[in-house]
């Protein structure tokens, strides 16, 4: 079965069981020895809310801080049909990570939207924020529709490969 067809799958099912009416619920997918896991707010017939997303993959588990750096630009270049460009931040040797962030963030007003994506030792992991100022960061669902869901799956179990 293809990622593609993996992925509608599980939409489908999760859709059809009316689990989302009580809370966000998790989708897991293993394709080429990568895992997903994502969980979903809320769906439709066009879109839905991600909660978080990420790709396990035993290749991750021993990259080297240059492969995450590597991995990070190419998503860095490869994101771009998300609401905002993602650029890599910054690179914590210590931690062996890299972190990408919108960049810019999305604005309305003072309030920052963005999101930010992990590669670590291990797993790639997605979520998003809103930021006031004077405030912490809070985690919101990023708001994607399907096509664009299926292609972000794609390109972080690829990207984790």
């Amino acid at each position: 079965m293809t990622l593609k067809a993996k992925i509608t799958q599980q939409l489908s099912e999760l859709d059809h069981s009316g689990a989302l009416a009580s809370g966000p619920q998790a989708i897991e997918i293993v394709y080429d020895g990568r895992q997903l896991d994502c969980e979903i707010e809320a769906l439709d017939r066009l879109g839905c809310a991600v909660a978080r997303m990420s790709v396990t993959s035993p290749v991750l588990a021993s990259a080297s801080l240059e492969r995450l750096e590597s991995i990070g630009q190419a998503l860095a270049a490869r994101l771009t049909y998300l609401l905002e460009p993602i650029a890599v931040l910054e690179t914590d040797a210590e931690d062996q990570s890299v972190q990408m962030r919108s960049q810019p963030p999305q604005r309305e007003g003072r309030q920052a939207s963005y999101y930010e994506l992990l590669a670590k030792q291990g797993r790639l992991e997605l979520r998003r924020y809103v930021k006031q100022p004077g405030q912490p960061r809070t985690q919101v669902a990023a708001h994607l529709t399907r096509e664009v869901l299926h292609r972000l799956i794609a390109d972080l179990i690829e990207a984790a490969g």
